[in-house]
């Protein structure tokens, strides 16, 4: 469907949505696996801010494809 032009996707969202992958060393499972069972007490804002505005962008595009299908 990407490939088809009928999903405004890409294989950086796909990529996203299957493994939360980022551009930093840390994805999704580490941090929170990090959060749940580290004795750290900081968070790094940036990277959660990152994160944050990835899956509401892929949330909004999935939800607009679904709407088109």
């Amino acid at each position: 469907m990407i490939e088809e032009g009928k999903i405004d996707l890409n294989l950086k969202d796909i990529a996203f949505i299957r493994t939360t992958e980022q551009m930093t060393a840390k994805d999704a499972k580490s941090l929170r696996e990090e959060f749940q069972y580290g004795s750290e007490t900081t968070v790094n804002e940036e990277l959660l801010r990152e994160l944050l505005g990835n899956a509401k962008r892929v949330v909004e595009k999935v939800e607009i494809a679904l709407g088109k299908l």
